[in-house]
Order: C-alpha cells, then structure tokens, then sequence
C-alpha cells in the first residue's frame, strides 16, 4: 500500500486520552465523532482541514457509550445505571436505568 497521500491533522482542543471512540451519523447526515466529547467532523475536513475544523457539540459524562444507530441516541453506563443521551449535545439524560449488581 502507498501512505504517501495520507496526512494526520491535529483538532484542537480534543481530548485524546479516550479509551473509547465511535462514529455515528446522525439523521441529519451530520457524521459525529464520540469519544470523552462529541464531535462533527464536516466533509470538507479531510481536503481542507485548517478551513473546516470540526466543532466541538457536547461531553459525554463517561467513556462507557455506545451510539443507537438511527435515533440520535448514545447509550452511556456510568455508576450502575445505563442512561440514554440525545446526540449530539448530551446535554441531560432522557431515560435512566439502574443495573442490579
């Protein structure tokens, strides 16, 4: 494979300790990257980085999330309950459910 066109561009900002990081697309189209934040990441980044940045939408309140497809939702666990978060603000929980241990 040839790795010559490919460029790593710094986001400014960003939290890069992340343990976990997924992509998900929200109805809109917007294509968002969720890590300890959340991100939209325009498509024109990739060809114009410095013009385009991605832009900064929210916090997630733990690195233990998974995205629901679909319905601009991010399941979040966090001290013994599963929370559901709307995307892409995660703003405040919608639903909340407490685990058993």
């Amino acid at each position: 494979m040839n790795y010559k066109g490919v460029t790593s561009e710094s986001i400014g900002g960003a939290e890069y300790f992340d343990q976990n990081i997924a992509w998900t697309v929200l109805r809109d189209g917007r294509e968002v990257l969720l890590g300890c934040e959340t991100w939209h990441v325009p498509d024109s980044f990739a060809s114009h980085p410095k013009k385009h940045p991605p832009v900064k939408l929210g916090d997630l309140p733990s690195n233990y999330f998974a995205p629901i497809q679909g319905l601009d939702l991010v399941a979040v666990y966090m001290k013994g309950k599963l929370c559901l978060y709307t995307l892409p603000e995660c703003a405040e929980a919608i639903a909340c459910l407490e685990l058993p241990r």
